[in-house]
């Protein structure tokens, strides 16, 4: 296993899911350094562009091929890196292409200075040329979405004494987009910086005091865009027992922005995982806080309340259930004239699985998205339903 800090439960917070399936599939690792996948399947979705207007349908074939290497390089240093390759085939999509890849690619080295002193470095990149929805307010339909993304994390951890101890995190994110009109209004690269004190109240229960800083840069600042916010906050990280494990952290948040008047707001986070048997789990989240928004022309950003719930059971020993639900709620801060705008956003996942083998594991899933908007051309409905089969070696 590799070595997991808690505070990160919290400022690593989760990552918007990108593109189906929402529903957590188990995994079928074959104990060796090196292992791979191969996934077959088809899914049939309803607004492949996530848009409101101009949906179109179209049935997808997928081929997935996986392969991660995981290896403890010395008694203090764990190292691991995997690879995703997503081959979408379109029966049916307007547009030059009809064949989109996805490219994943994450490394993690992890060390142990001393007993007392850890330190993590991951990097996380991505080319995604099919991604979850539209990203414009209002845009005619846009058949080009691909973007680059990546995101590279330091973590170094200190355990002063037996009571007190010091974490200190970074993060650096980039979005670049390939067409020009989305990379006007999106490409931009966050800056990310905390550092927390803990206290180890009770065995089971630590106390803690952060501060973090966050500098979200804009390629094209016209109309401005970038801004900066500083966050107060005190929480606790508390394990329970050996399943379940609860995290908390509230506090304020501070933005500057640039060319508009500032906003402080509430910012708050909880993160709890169960773990209810060896493989089967249950898993929450909720976050309040000033984000960044897709439609930058009209809005500086928006204040969010995001609750997610996660789960996957065995049933039996080679069948497993799992689920994924999302809701949010976004009141969105107009630039200028224009007015504040409410956005409701509901995600659901469900799937089940079935492990043939320790090789061989089929599964169903389906996947519902709806966002309703008061801001016109930003509505969504959409369904997906597939079937697949995986390899493992």
């Amino acid at each position: 296993m590799k070595p997991l800090l808690l505070g990160s439960l919290t400022f690593l917070a989760a990552t918007p899911v990108l593109f189906a399936v929402y529903a957590p599939i188990p995994s079928q690792e074959q104990g060796e350094a090196f292992s791979g996948s191969i996934t077959s399947g088809a899914y049939y979705d309803s607004n492949i562009f996530g848009s409101q207007n101009g949906r179109v349908s179209s049935v997808v074939g997928e081929i997935s091929p996986h392969l991660d290497y995981n290896q403890s390089l010395t008694d203090q240093t764990f190292f691991a890196v995997d690879y995703d390759l997503q081959v979408l085939i379109f029966e049916n999509r307007p547009g030059s292409d009809d064949v989109l890849t996805n490219n994943f690619l994450n490394a993690q080295i992890d060390h142990t200075f001393a007993p007392n002193i850890f330190a993590s470095i991951s990097d996380n990149f991505s080319y995604t040329q099919n991604p979850e929805s539209a990203v414009i307010a209002g845009a005619p339909l846009q058949t080009d979405q691909s973007y680059f993304y990546n995101r590279v994390d330091l973590e170094a951890l200190w355990n002063i004494t037996e009571i007190w101890s010091l974490e200190g995190k970074f993060r650096n994110q980039f979005w670049f987009y390939d067409d020009n009109r989305l990379a006007d209004q999106l490409d931009h690269i966050q800056y990310l910086f905390g550092v927390e004190v803990g206290y180890n109240f009770l065995p089971e229960l630590t106390l803690i005091g952060e501060y973090r800083f966050e500098y979200n840069d804009y390629t094209n600042d016209s109309p401005p865009k970038s801004n900066y916010s500083n966050y107060a906050l005190v929480g606790f990280n508390y394990e329970m027992s050996e399943r379940l494990i609860i995290l908390v952290r509230g506090g304020a948040e501070f933005r500057v922005r640039e060319s508009a008047p500032n906003r402080n707001s509430p910012y708050g986070e909880v993160t709890a995982v169960y773990q209810l048997t060896e493989r089967s789990y249950v898993s929450g989240a909720a976050t309040y806080g000033i984000f960044q928004t897709t439609d930058t022309n009209s809005f500086l950003d928006q204040e969010n309340l995001d609750l997610e719930l996660n789960f996957e059971y065995f049933v039996f020993p080679k069948i497993a259930v799992s689920g994924s639900l999302f809701y949010q709620y976004a009141q969105m801060n107009g630039r200028g004239l224009v007015a504040d705008a409410n956005e409701y956003t509901y995600r659901a996942g469900v799937g089940v699985s079935y492990l043939i083998t320790d090789n061989w594991a089929l599964w169903v899933d389906y996947d519902y998205d709806l966002v309703d908007s008061q801001v016109p051309g930003r509505d969504q409905v959409r369904n997906r339903v597939g079937g697949y089969f995986r390899y493992t070696f």
